[in-house]
């Protein structure tokens, strides 16, 4: 099978398996020896950098007004509980997502209006955020130690920020 419309997004799983995710709302499992697709997983609009995998979760985000960020197991396919993080985070059609290097806070960064947000995982609260950024934001990505984040979007710019923890900002 595999996808029927745009394809914005490729995420290597495992080395001989590729996540694509695009704007037929399907996340597409090809196993890379045989060029198919395993699995396929559905509801996300993907449309931009908007896929992340750690340990045996994926992360879509999903350029959409509701059902922003998926989580979907990654052995079944299954769309994981919404409980695990908020789905919506308020009105931004959502380009990228990142798990941060734990894996406890998920990134995110949209447009209409334009937003960058970290939620946890564990009850979507916002432990961090870009306020009113005044460009729309279509990419980001979380430092290897998890103490930096860049995102970049419209008019050519590129934001490069500290990430502090609850102890630095008390």
């Amino acid at each position: 099978a595999g996808h029927n419309n745009r394809i914005y997004a490729a995420k290597f799983a495992e080395p001989n398996v590729l996540l694509t995710g695009g704007w037929d709302k399907t996340i597409q499992v090809y196993d890379c020896r045989t060029g198919k697709s395993a699995r396929v997983l559905y509801g996300a609009k993907v449309s931009g950098d908007g896929l992340d995998v750690r340990q045996t979760v994926v992360l879509a985000a999903s350029c959409e007004k509701s059902n922003q960020l998926q989580l979907f197991d990654y052995g079944s396919g299954r769309q994981l509980p919404a409980e695990a993080l908020p789905s919506n985070v308020g009105d931004s059609q959502l380009y990228a997502c990142k798990f941060e290097p734990a894996g406890n806070v998920v990134w995110t960064c949209g447009t209409q209006p334009s937003c960058v947000l970290g939620v946890t995982r564990e009850d979507g609260k916002i432990v961090g955020r870009v306020v009113d950024p005044p460009h729309p934001m279509y990419c980001l990505d979380v430092a290897p130690d998890g103490k930096s984040l860049a995102c970049g979007g419209g008019h050519e710019k590129l934001y490069i920020m500290d990430i502090l923890s609850p102890s630095q900002i008390a």
